[in-house]
């Protein structure tokens, strides 16, 4: 089960020079991951090109839990409520679609920042931690 995200702190530099003087053509990728056991994992991946964030799920292989080659990769929609605030939703098979927030922190972009996974507003879910590093 899913969470809202919300980003509890983060660790690293600010944005590149290039991306300060406002360049669009930059293209940064963070994941994280966790961890379940016997059961499928979750990955979660944000793409920030320009001004805009993209996202995608993953279900991860319980053998290779935080390989994201070795999961399936599903469309994660994010609406934005406000400028640091995303309803996400992701379609986990034809009869369910699973919802959270994911809550960015003002000085994102951070090479690694650590968040919450919370979809409690949603369906009275519990809370994960992920720690999200930038892709290089």
């Amino acid at each position: 089960m899913l969470m809202a995200l919300i980003i509890a702190g983060f660790v690293g530099c600010g944005p590149p020079e290039a991306e300060k003087a406002g360049s669009d053509h930059l293209k940064r990728v963070w994941r994280a991951s966790t961890d379940n056991g016997d059961k499928p994992g979750n990955g979660i991946e944000i793409t920030k090109s320009g001004s805009g964030l993209l996202g995608k799920f993953f279900l991860l292989d319980p053998d290779k839990p935080h390989d994201f080659t070795a999961g399936t990769a599903l469309e994660l929609r994010m609406v934005p409520r406000n400028d640091r605030v995303f309803e996400c939703s992701v379609i986990l098979d034809n009869a369910f679609t699973d919802r959270f927030l994911l809550k960015l922190p003002r000085s994102f972009p951070a090479k690694e920042f650590v968040g919450v996974v919370d979809s409690a507003e949603f369906d009275g879910g519990s809370i994960v931690q992920f720690t999200f590093r930038q892709v290089e």
